[in-house]
């Protein structure tokens, strides 16, 4: 099989079945747990995809409303949306560019001094995806994501060292 999802309401069952399934199964094993509590636990001893409906449930609203604020904070914000990945570890910002910034906008990619783990993923302009080059720019009015750890940027200047 390719993958396994053990789903039942129980916590308990579905951790024995899903260990089960490891030692017979080439393919994903995903065990859904209702307490976060013992998830460390779990992934020690090898059941890697866990998801819990109450964690996903919580992540989505404050990543909703984490983008809602900074969209309606003020006019100068430009964060719209943010999508964690990777245990929340790494987030995907996608952002408006609603002014020309200083020492970002029309500057080539290749000569602004980006910080560690910031990567320019995607530009949208005029709604045509660009796959940014070195020789790639930011321009007011583009819709710029931006992929780095969580937590790192909280705009576009952040971006920058």
């Amino acid at each position: 099989m390719d993958a396994f999802l053990a789903l039942s309401d129980s916590d308990e069952e579905n951790v024995i079945v899903s260990m089960y399934a490891k030692t017979i199964a080439q393919g994903k094993i995903i065990t859904r747990i209702n307490s976060m509590t013992y998830a460390e636990i779990f992934k020690e001893i090898g059941l890697d995809g866990i998801v819990s409906p109450q964690d996903s449930t919580v992540n989505d609203i404050i990543r909703y409303v984490r983008s809602i604020t900074n969209a309606y904070k003020d006019e100068t914000s430009e964060i719209e949306a943010l999508h964690r990945f990777m245990d929340d570890r790494l987030e995907a910002l996608e952002m408006l560019v609603k002014k020309d910034i200083e020492n970002i906008t029309d500057i080539p990619l290749k000569l602004l001094h980006l910080r560690k783990g910031v990567l320019v993923a995607c530009i949208v302009r005029n709604n045509r995806i660009i796959i940014p080059s070195g020789d790639s720019q930011i321009r007011r009015g583009d819709k710029v994501i931006i992929v780095t750890p969580q937590g790192l940027t909280k705009g576009l200047k952040d971006i920058l060292y």
